[in-house]
């Protein structure tokens, strides 16, 4: 079975040039044990995230909890194939 992929693009304050993360939302779904399609909509806004919700996929991410709730709520993250 083929894995859902998807691309967060993340800015970086600091820069012109956006930092691009690769990410396989099924491998992250495992890794949070959170649904694709729960994930899915936290990153296209359709939910807000908890905070455990937050939590797990910061670690996952390897980014500062309060960065992702910064780019998740003002939309700065982008999903795309």
């Amino acid at each position: 079975m083929k894995q859902a992929e998807f691309t967060l693009t993340i800015g970086d304050p600091k820069s012109d040039v956006p930092n691009e993360l690769r990410v396989n939302i099924s491998r992250l779904a495992i890794q949070t044990g959170y649904s694709i399609s729960h994930l899915s909509r936290v990153f296209t806004q359709q939910t807000v995230p908890s905070l455990k919700c937050l939590g797990e996929l910061s670690i996952a991410l390897k980014m500062n909890i309060g960065d992702l709730y910064r780019l998740v709520t003002k939309g700065d993250v982008n999903v795309g194939k």
